[in-house]
């Protein structure tokens, strides 16, 4: 059994697999990400939203939290007079979620709906942090791949396999999932390291790192065809 987690060969272990019989493979990044045209630059904001913002980015569907990040950023606003939140997404909640923006952030709280390609390339390229406020259980959020892919740390809840990315004060910051006042305290430390530059760019090199050391698409496909070789081999030699 291939798993790209270790939350997830933690759950089938519990669940009564063999944990002999399971391997760990982090999934890889497709190179039609453009992750080797950003290592080097980095836009900040764009001309939509013109200064600094967090981007929610994935199904705006209750399991995935957006109505967390939109209670947490009521939470923190104030504070954060400089940044704005970007959904970049459709789903269920849409509609429910435009609703609830409070009067006084209506110019600080945007939804893109749904994006593909380059706009959405450009849109993650421009953020200052990705926020995953998932309640439900994430494997191997691609999206969390796809930030760290442009250099864009990430804020993301302290369940299943997220932990295992975003590493505190390294790769982004974690914060507890369904909690609102969780992720306002995370979205102010990221507002404190936006402020001292030495800190976000060691950040930004740091989810790079991850993903050429991690996610690279040769290296997976190398250790999945050694694998299968392996276990042909064995099958072989017991005459199955």
């Amino acid at each position: 059994f291939v798993v790209p987690s270790r939350f997830m060969e933690g759950v089938l272990v519990q669940g009564g697999f063999d944990s002999e019989k399971i391997k760990l493979l982090r999934n890889f990044l497709p190179t039609t990400l453009g992750m080797d045209d950003t290592l080097d630059s980095r836009e900040t904001g764009t001309a939509e939203t013109g200064s600094s913002y967090v981007l929610f980015l994935g199904r705006l569907s209750e399991e995935k939290g957006p109505d967390v990040l939109l209670e947490a950023f009521s939470i923190c606003a104030e504070k954060l007079r400089d940044l704005k939140v970007v959904f970049a997404g459709d789903g269920p909640m849409r509609g429910e979620l435009e609703k609830s923006i409070p009067s006084e952030l209506s110019a600080r709280i945007s939804f893109t709906g749904y994006l593909r390609g380059g706009a959405l390339r450009n849109l993650i390229k421009g953020a200052s942090f990705v926020v995953v406020p998932s309640r439900c259980y994430e494997n191997f959020p691609y999206s969390i791949l796809e930030a760290f892919s442009f250099g864009v740390p990430v804020v993301g809840s302290r369940l299943g396999g997220i932990p295992e990315l975003v590493v505190e004060g390294s790769t982004g910051f974690l914060c507890e999932p369904d909690d609102p006042s969780s992720i306002a305290d995370a979205l102010i430390r990221c507002s404190h390291t936006l402020t001292m530059s030495l800190s976000y760019d060691g950040m930004r090199e740091n989810c790079r790192e991850l993903v050429r050391r991690t996610c690279d698409r040769n290296r997976y496909l190398t250790s999945l065809t050694d694998l299968y070789k392996a276990l042909i081999l064995e099958r072989s030699v017991h005459g199955d």
